[in-house]
């Protein structure tokens, strides 16, 4: 009988082990460890396309009416959210191989989305389609400069893909830098005028950057280089949106596009 007890306390023992073990598998694999800054990756995601989609079902923009090439714009920066987002997730869930294939998409998307984004501003500049309460300067300059820094930070993010504390931030930044057209489709410009949105739209930008430096900050570690980068990239941009506007040559350009 003692050993009959004994048998069936280890029995016992090893079913109470295995049920144990098996509960820590299954808990990793459906709950993975939460990385604090896909909320923010996921959130910009959101709010770029909710923006962009209310002000469509408001009949604030006449489709049929676009020339094609603002539709292949649209298509192409769609898809980069649409890859941003699922980068994100992936990258979350630690799935290297499939960050590494989805990864070759990203490449052409970057490749592709400056000169279409350029020649759809070009053309709704000739087809007089510019929001009114821009110049044609400013209009050019704030498409130029704002596609030309998305496109560093990717590329700079791709550079160094390799090193992931500089790669995601960067990443990010490039969204981040997508937020200001996404506000401008959210305020009433009409109401509050250009120089108001660009405001709105800066301080919105550096309170996401913000974020990504109090999650560097955590147990008592600097800001990352990467954050600070992208905080100085988001303010240039700005600067070089008014300041490039005021160039002769550019008005002249944008004024003859828009004639």
């Amino acid at each position: 009988m003692a050993a009959f007890g004994a048998g069936t306390r280890r029995v016992q023992t090893l079913r109470n082990t295995l049920g144990i073990k098996i509960m820590s598998l299954l808990t990793h694999a459906v709950r993975p460890a939460l990385s604090p800054v896909l909320p923010i990756a996921l959130g910009l995601v959101a709010f770029i396309v909710v923006a962009f989609a209310q002000f469509e079902l408001r009949g604030l923009v006449p489709l049929g009416a676009l020339p094609l090439l603002v539709h292949l714009h649209g298509a192409l920066m769609l898809s980069w959210l649409i890859v941003f987002a699922l980068q994100a997730v992936i990258a979350n869930r630690q799935m290297r191989s499939a960050h590494r294939v989805l990864g070759l998409v990203a490449g052409p998307l970057v490749l592709l989305i400056p000169p279409v984004t350029v020649a759809a501003c070009i053309a709704m500049l000739r087809m007089h389609m510019a929001p009114p309460f821009f110049s044609p300067a400013f209009f050019l300059s704030l498409v130029v400069v704002e596609v030309l820094a998305f496109a560093a930070l990717v590329g700079w993010a791709l550079a160094l893909r390799r090193e992931s504390d500089w790669h995601y931030r960067l990443m990010i930044g490039a969204t981040i830098v997508l937020m200001e057209p996404a506000v401008g489709r959210a305020l009433p410009l009409p109401i509050i005028g250009a120089a108001m949105e660009q405001t709105i739209a800066l301080v919105l930008q550096l309170l996401v950057v913000g974020c990504i430096a109090l999650i560097d900050r955590r147990g008592g570690r600097k800001i990352h280089p990467a954050t600070l980068s992208v905080a100085a990239v988001i303010v240039g941009t700005h600067l070089l949106d008014v300041a490039f506007a005021q160039v002769p040559a550019v008005q002249l350009v944008a004024n003859a596009l828009a004639a």
